[in-house]
């Protein structure tokens, strides 16, 4: 009988699959931010372009940009590179909030929690659900980024580093109030029920946090374990 041989060819990242990974994957939203540059910005952006790669360079990128822009052509690997590396030095304020917000959505570490709770019974879990709830409405923002993310970060703010902190403190408190805020008061509604043994809490609830999601699942106790715990 035949028998086919498979062999294992590993993949081989391209230019720009490099270039997404050494900034933490915003790379498309990085070159969007050059395409909607205003045009004295942009001719500035071309000017030390030119300075740093030389007037065919820049000559070339400003005969080919259009067409970049409109997705006519695609520029190669290392024009990209180019690109994405000087693009940080023209951004204002607002735009390098707007990118590291999308940064911070897309690498920010969630935690995942599940808790199951015995309606008129599991006292202790509550007391687990609350301390759970605490630590991750407490949770630092920047020590849950990985090293890499943290580089981009600080390059996208002209290694400026506290400029990157004020920006990301601000993205941190601007995601965290209002969602935290409603958590509580869903929590403590969720509390009410459960203390007065309401058979609509029943079921599976999910309270999401800037930084993680709670799965509570609120059962009836069977007989068997209403009798057991009688008996403690």
């Amino acid at each position: 009988m035949y028998r086919r041989n498979y062999r294992y060819y590993p993949h081989i990242p391209s230019k720009r699959e490099k270039i997404s990974e050494i900034v933490a994957g915003i790379d498309d939203e990085i070159i969007q931010r050059l395409f909607n540059f205003q045009h004295a910005t942009l001719d500035k952006f071309f000017e030390y372009y030119g300075y740093e790669f030389g007037e065919n360079a820049e000559r070339y990128a400003r005969k080919a940009f259009n067409d970049w822009k409109t997705r006519r052509k695609k520029p190669i690997g290392n024009t990209i590179e180019r690109m994405i590396n000087l693009v940080p030095h023209f951004l204002s304020d607002a735009e390098r909030y707007d990118l590291l917000k999308i940064l911070y959505e897309k690498k920010r570490y969630r935690e995942f929690h599940s808790i199951e709770i015995l309606l008129g019974q599991s006292t202790e879990e509550l007391s687990k659900l609350e301390s759970i709830f605490n630590h991750l409405c407490h949770k630092p923002d920047m020590q849950d980024l990985p090293p890499e993310t943290q580089r981009t970060i600080s390059w996208v703010c002209n290694n400026n580093s506290i400029l990157a902190r004020k920006i990301m403190a601000t993205i941190e408190k601007e995601q965290s109030a209002l969602i935290v805020n409603f958590a509580r008061i869903e929590l403590k509604q969720l509390y009410e029920s459960i203390q007065e043994l309401q058979d609509s809490v029943v079921g599976i609830h999910e309270i999401k946090l800037p930084h993680g999601t709670i799965t509570i699942t609120i059962k009836k106790p069977s007989l068997f374990q209403k009798i057991a715990k009688q008996f403690k």
